[in-house]
């Protein structure tokens, strides 16, 4: 071997090291229960401009979830690999970029170990997601079935309508881990206005000036007015963006709450009371 040759294997021999210690750290990243999403994703950003061939002039940025992570500097160039990674309604993007011209190499200027390695992480961060989102679907679902339970036991127990109504509002909060639940009856007046009448968790201010109607007017269009017109759930998946929940939009995110779910009240013979209305941070 002579010494150009020499040369080149150590530079393939250390530029895969490179890459092999950003793999594992993105496996460790990943595998950290504790961390939240956001800050798994800015971990991983952290590890990709390193790992690359021209480290000094790597760039590199995720999005996902209508967020964007980039490292300082970053720009689209004309010399960027990107990859996918997530699903078809939860998806996400890696790109890593090169701020100036290099020599080709594979795929441009970067190497097709290069490729490998983003394809790789791509793949790692879908299966953290999608395992992140199975853990928080079993949590939730048992947190459902103790409130359900417990609310079973209110039922049986309470001494009034408004003891029951309070109970189930206070335990779904507080098992279920919900931010917000009040139960509104449905008035006959000309407004056709839904009156709370009990509620627990955050939102005082919310509550006392929560306007809601069940009409088909611009105050019935949300989650609550729906599911009492039409008797069915009804779910706002993201208020700041839900054109329904325009007229509630301020007020609701300054309490925090992300999502809300309506469940009518339905009796026997199809009168629909009221709803039981239910929100998440």
């Amino acid at each position: 071997m002579d010494l150009t040759e020499r040369k080149r294997a150590e530079i393939a021999l250390r530029e895969r090291v490179k890459e092999l210690h950003c793999l594992y750290e993105v496996f460790r990243v990943t595998e950290a229960e504790e961390a939240s999403l956001e800050s798994m994703l800015e971990a991983v950003l952290k590890l990709l401009p390193p790992a690359w061939l021209h480290a000094e002039d790597t760039v590199a940025r995720i999005r996902f979830r209508g967020r964007e992570y980039a490292t300082p500097g970053f720009a689209a160039t004309g010399w960027m690999l990107t990859a996918k990674f997530g699903n078809a309604v939860d998806a996400g993007e890696i790109a890593v970029a090169y701020l100036n011209p290099h020599p080709d190499e594979f795929d441009g200027p970067f190497l097709a170990e290069e490729r490998s390695l983003l394809e790789a992480i791509a793949d790692r961060l879908t299966g953290a997601i999608e395992r992140r989102r199975i853990d928080n679907s079993l949590r939730r679902s048992h947190r459902a079935l103790s409130a359900i339970n417990a609310c079973a036991q209110i039922m049986t127990q309470a001494a009034s309508e408004n003891d029951v109504l309070r109970g189930i509002c206070e335990t779904i909060v507080g098992q279920g881990g919900y931010r917000m639940v009040w139960v509104g009856m449905a008035q006959n007046d000309a407004w056709r206005n839904v009156l709370p009448v009990a509620y627990a968790g955050t939102g005082d201010e919310y509550i006392a000036n929560l306007k809601v109607s069940w009409g088909d007017n611009a105050w019935g269009q949300g989650p609550t007015g729906r599911a009492v017109r039409l008797r069915r759930i009804e779910i706002a998946r993201h208020i700041d963006t839900d054109p329904a929940f325009a007229v509630w939009r301020d007020a609701a995110l300054k309490q925090g709450y992300a999502s809300s779910v309506a469940l009518p009240l339905v009796v026997e013979g199809g009168e629909c009371l009221g709803a039981l209305n239910i929100y998440s941070a």
